[in-house]
């Protein structure tokens, strides 16, 4: 049996009848439920669009991702990474706003080169505005330091 923990990445977009207040509705909601049950991760808006990197126990981030795709706040919901990997990770869930081309430039690597979407993912929470942590494992065992005030 597989022990390792289920990373998830994917992107999605704001569903055309929400404004972009769902972010917080969406960030309040995970945030007490994410750490309930033992989910971490990476949560980014851009405006339009939702990036989120879940890892955890595989059957609890499965269940999770069941509950997303059936969210009505959005829409095409894009699976780029959904694989168990070898890693440490620190516990905790974070949200924050990125900029669209940043985004843009992740979404266009396709989850074909697992390594450059790790790379890539690396990149993309190092730039994002996040709520204050010292510092996010990534799945390469690099790291991206957000900030702290």
């Amino acid at each position: 049996m597989n022990t390792e923990p289920l990373h998830v990445i994917y992107i999605s977009q704001l569903a055309p009848e929400r404004d972009c207040a769902v972010f917080s509705a969406i960030c309040r909601s995970a945030r007490a439920h994410n750490i309930e049950r033992g989910i971490a991760g990476v949560l980014l808006f851009d405006g339009g669009r939702f990036f989120q990197w879940l890892h955890g126990a595989p059957d609890e981030v499965s269940q999770l991702m069941d509950t997303i795709a059936a969210d009505q706040r959005h829409t095409e919901v894009r699976v780029l990474l959904n694989a168990q990997l070898p890693t440490e990770y620190e516990r905790g869930w974070r949200a924050g706003f990125v900029d669209p081309e940043a985004l843009d430039a992740f979404a266009a690597l396709g989850p074909a080169d697992r390594s450059a979407m790790l790379d890539g993912l690396a990149g993309l929470i190092a730039q994002a505005d996040l709520d204050p942590v010292q510092r996010v494992t990534m799945p390469t065992g690099t790291s991206a330091t957000g900030p702290t005030s």
